[in-house]
């Protein structure tokens, strides 16, 4: 079996379609309940590691209300679905982990496995994976700006 999460990023309001194995979901609910401080900063990716923006249609293939009883029959057979919504910490959810809620950091910014990212960190992380920088106008790898992480 399949385990599918639909992630719903609400601060860049893009979608986002997760397929894993048991074993990737496992890990993924144990990362999320170890996170503390989620912001808007927070790549989806570093969350979510299989994760790859989705369309429309992506979405509407393993989620939809209106989807014809025979459809929902073969998801059913096919996949596990999870949703997902990341945003803040007192504003996000996993239905993977019912009710679990993301505590506050002790210090500005995040955390995830013990580890501790600080905003900036988590900044250039996102500049860096953007199409391009908004300084130079070039892909995040090679950037020629000089902005600090780019490269990183």
């Amino acid at each position: 079996m399949k385990y599918v999460i639909l992630i719903d990023e609400e601060y860049g309001y893009r979608s986002w379609i997760s397929i894993v194995g048991l074993e990737e979901l496992e890990e993924i609910k144990r990362r999320w309940a170890t996170m503390k401080g989620l912001s808007c900063l927070v790549p989806v990716t570093m969350i979510f590691p299989h994760a790859r923006q989705c369309t429309v249609e992506d979405w509407l293939e393993w989620s939809d209300t209106e989807m014809p009883q025979e459809r929902r029959e073969e998801v059913e057979r096919e996949a596990m679905v999870f949703h997902a919504h990341v945003h803040e910490s007192d504003d996000s959810s996993f239905d993977a982990l019912p009710g679990h809620k993301i505590p506050k950091a002790l210090f500005r910014g995040f955390e995830i496995d013990g580890k501790e990212w600080r905003d900036d960190e988590l900044y250039a992380l996102n500049l860096a994976a953007t199409e391009e920088c908004p300084e130079c106008n070039q892909p995040g790898d090679n950037c020629v700006c000089g902005e600090e992480g780019m490269t990183n």
